[in-house]
């Protein structure tokens, strides 16, 4: 994925990212971006996301966007 600032494929909010763990494929969460955090270049290179979990509460993580 391309992250800079004019290109149209950046993470934008409200798109839709599966959160990695360290367990199965199967088992991987999705998260709602909320805010994408751009550098002080323009390249998005974080965001913060709304991952729901097992209890039904919702929590806000930071997450580094990873290539």
């Amino acid at each position: 994925m391309n992250c800079k600032k004019d290109n149209s494929s950046n993470i934008k909010k409200a798109d839709v990212i599966v959160k990695k763990d360290s367990t199965s494929r199967a088992y991987w969460k999705l998260a709602v971006v909320e805010e994408p955090i751009r550098s002080a270049n323009g390249y998005v290179r974080a965001a913060i996301v709304n991952a729901a979990r097992e209890s039904k509460n919702t929590v806000l993580l930071r997450r580094a966007i990873q290539h």
